[in-house]
């Protein structure tokens, strides 16, 4: 489990020489995967395993497995946005999937909001996206939790294992959706 840093690429190199979540590990000598992507300015909760087939159960979206975010936004959110996003919306001629979502603060003044976002699926940008909808810019986007996994104390770019009762249950959340 990795509190993933800021401008740090979740990728196992880059022509441009950034920083990699690999990087993080370039004393393990095994081979080692990211459950899922967080993008280069996003921070937060990523798993990072020597087992492929582990990752990829924990990435099929029939699985379902929340993913929480705490996400900042030019702009005023309103209770109605949110309960869109909580019906679901449609991207990319794809409805999403019905969201979790909290104004958590919301300021017409400023033209900021910060909310909570729990969703279910992992495409690609999803969250800003899911923002861009209603013409909101993300300025901040943060992975607070992936299904019951927070970083804790976890400063960005520490990492730990995973205890064996976490892995267990990973595994049986993904076998309970087969």
């Amino acid at each position: 489990l990795m509190n993933k840093p800021k401008h740090t690429l979740c990728t196992s190199s880059d022509d441009h020489s950034r920083t990699t979540v690999l990087d993080y590990f370039a004393d393990v000598n095994q081979r080692v995967f990211t459950v899922g992507r967080l993008d280069y300015d996003t921070t937060g909760v990523l798993i990072v395993t020597n087992d492929g087939e582990f990752a990829n159960a924990l990435m099929h979206p029939k699985n379902h497995i929340e993913k929480t975010y705490l996400v900042t936004i030019n702009g005023f959110m309103q209770e109605y946005q949110a309960k869109k996003l909580e019906k679901g919306i449609l991207l990319e001629g794809k409805m999403t999937l019905p969201a979790k979502c909290y104004i958590l603060n919301s300021s017409k003044n400023k033209q900021k909001s910060i909310i909570q976002l729990t969703i279910q699926e992992g495409r690609n940008h999803q969250v800003k996206k899911m923002m861009e909808y209603f013409g909101f810019s993300v300025t901040r986007l943060e992975r607070i939790q992936y299904g019951f996994l927070d970083c804790g104390k976890l400063r960005q770019g520490e990492y730990r294992r995973l205890r064996k009762f976490e892995v267990n249950k990973l595994l049986k959340m993904v076998n309970q959706s087969v």
